[in-house]
């Protein structure tokens, strides 16, 4: 989508993204910031990651004011959370990068860099320096940028969500809409699900369009 194209499906309701601002309208996408909370690797506690056996590093939550300063050191790896709360039932959203971030060596996914439709969630950003002098990063920041591309026809799939208790470890498993519908009672079938990990660095709320 375009600009204009952009702020009218967010006006008609098409597009969700929350608090919405006008001026970080690009031609064809919308700067996102970085939010408060970051995710840091308990090393001390942490022996090995096998993610094949669930095996997942301890970690920290650390909360950093508007204005202050987050240092990201050459080669770590942090998560990190989107201010924007945002989704759509009716576009595919693309996450991706800004240039100027990339050229510092400032990576903000590795994976992941798509929202299905059906997806509202704060983001969780994947950070990390690729650089090899520390970069400071502030809540509040241009992070990364969303574009949105319509589909060309209506879904058959959509994605279910298993949340483990490790942040970072966060499971979509595609399934067949009418498939799981019946797997339920016309009365069990809701037309929308929340789903909220507490602490805080994400929070997903799933809406199915009536089957």
């Amino acid at each position: 989508l375009s600009d204009i194209d952009i702020e009218k499906a967010v006006k008609k309701g098409d597009i969700t993204l929350e608090p919405f601002d006008k001026k970080r309208l690009q031609p064809v996408s919308y700067d996102i910031r970085l939010g408060n909370k970051f995710i840091v690797n308990d090393e001390g506690a942490t022996h090995i990651i096998d993610p094949v056996k669930k095996i997942y590093a301890k970690t920290r939550e650390i909360i950093v004011k508007d204005g202050d300063e987050f240092v990201l050191h050459p080669g770590v790896s942090v998560l990190g959370v989107s201010k924007e709360f945002f989704g759509s039932n009716h576009y595919v959203i693309q996450i991706g990068g800004k240039s100027s971030l990339a050229r510092v060596g400032l990576m903000i996914h590795n994976t992941a860099g798509i929202a299905n439709p059906g997806h509202f969630l704060h983001l969780t950003l994947e950070l990390s320096n690729q650089n090899n002098v520390p970069i400071i990063i502030r809540p509040g920041m241009e992070i990364a940028q969303l574009m949105f591309s319509m589909l060309s026809s209506p879904r058959v799939r959509t994605t279910l969500l298993s949340v483990s208790p490790s942040l970072g470890s966060v499971t979509w498993t595609s399934a067949s809409i009418v498939e799981f519908a019946a797997q339920r009672k016309p009365w069990q079938w809701p037309s929308a699900w929340t789903l909220k990990r507490i602490c805080g660095t994400l929070s997903v709320i799933w809406i199915v369009p009536p089957v």
